[in-house]
């Protein structure tokens, strides 16, 4: 995948290596969140294949499709708290453990940090944050996996609103429908990983209304994973 070989025993330990200069390697462990493999810290360096030589042993290897994007834990972060999830918090949102979210009813708008969450009836999700030049700016979010994930911005308000916005985003109920959010192009596909798109490159409106209505209870909480297979090493 990309840069990385991945490892898989029977679904128990997943590691991923990657190669560094010298012909050294760093190895870590991943979770499957859902959708979304999510690739710890490294934990070890030692001495690995040069850089050809990396890639010519991955190139043998099937490619990895048991999830459609991966991200990084440093880009993962609480809701609530300013600060990633530690190794047990993202466990506990992997299909095994992921609590059912919190339903949002109707037209309703929430606080993120300096952020205002806002849904409607159609299932759509926006935001809001005060800008740059006094302005007010926004756009669209999505939830996959049950991780909320903030768009680019699309949207520019009207201007001198900054103290207004910060005063209105303080009497708003906090956002707790997911536990943990990030930013859109933390979220990358695992298909085509050199291309560096986002999620949101691909989700089109179909696709957007089909996982709205799947990780947001306004209908049913999501169906758990099926078993994964068995050991496997995959790029």
């Amino acid at each position: 995948m990309g840069r990385y070989i991945l490892t898989d025993c029977s679904n128990v330990v997943l590691m991923w290596a990657t190669n560094t200069a010298f012909g050294g390697q760093r190895t870590g462990h991943c979770l499957i969140v859902d959708n979304i493999l999510v690739l710890l810290p490294w934990e070890q360096k030692e001495t690995g294949y040069l850089r050809l030589e990396f890639h010519i042993n991955q190139a043998r290897l099937s490619a990895w499709k048991k999830t459609r994007y991966y991200c990084f834990s440093s880009d993962i972060r609480q809701t609530g708290v300013h600060q990633s999830l530690a190794r047990h918090e993202l466990e506990q949102l992997s299909p095994s453990g992921r609590s059912r979210p919190v339903s949002l009813e109707g037209a309703c708008a929430y606080r993120l940090g300096r952020y205002k969450i806002t849904a409607d009836e159609n299932k759509g999700i926006a935001w809001r944050t005060a800008g740059e030049c006094d302005r007010i700016i926004g756009g669209d979010c999505m939830i996959e996996s049950g991780i909320l994930f903030l768009g680019p911005k699309e949207h520019e308000f009207e201007q001198g609103q900054r103290r207004l916005f910060y005063n209105e985003l303080k009497l708003l109920p906090e956002w707790n429908a997911t536990r943990a959010w990030g930013h859109q192009e933390s979220l990358l596909m695992c298909e085509n990983p050199e291309r560096e798109g986002s999620a949101f490159d691909i989700w089109d409106g179909d696709r957007l209304k089909a996982c709205m209505a799947r990780y947001i209870p306004f209908l049913n909480g999501p169906e758990a994973q099926a078993k994964r297979g068995t050991r496997s090493t995959v790029r």
